[in-house]
């Protein structure tokens, strides 16, 4: 039984290792541009770690057009014309701002609101007691 569970360690250990051996070797350049894409699919992982058919497609058309000279602009406009702009993981122009800022803002208009709030309470008047009427 430990000789089967030390093998079996061993062998997951040597195959992590090979397949990890491969990951990151790419040029830095390419694995940039492949985190800037998101696999067309599921719209979901960026192209450094989605996995399908699509995916490998992309990354192969990302690294033909990087050794044909293409700068990364021209790449991402090759990208955003085949696929659209939901193609980007960053929305380019002026959404991509609002984007991020719209929920700090939201955040922010929500604290004050709980601030307005608080100090009219803090500072209402307490109400009147009820006028007791004896009956004598």
């Amino acid at each position: 039984m430990k000789r089967t569970s030390l093998a079996a360690a061993l062998l997951l250990i040597t195959l992590t290792s090979v397949a990890l051996a491969g990951y990151g070797s790419e040029d830095p350049r390419l694995q940039e541009l492949y985190a800037s894409f998101v696999g067309p699919c599921c719209w979901r992982d960026n192209l450094t770690i989605h996995e399908s058919g699509k995916a490998d497609q992309m990354r192969a058309d990302i690294k033909a057009m990087v050794a044909a000279g293409q700068s990364d602009k021209q790449i991402k406009a090759a990208m955003v014309q085949q696929y659209g702009k939901r193609i980007l993981v960053v929305p380019e122009g002026g959404a991509a701002s609002w984007l991020f800022k719209t929920p700090w803002m939201l955040g922010l208009m929500g604290l004050a609101l709980v601030v307005v709030f608080l100090r009219r309470m803090r500072h209402a008047a307490p109400a009147e007691q009820p006028a007791v009427i004896r009956a004598d």
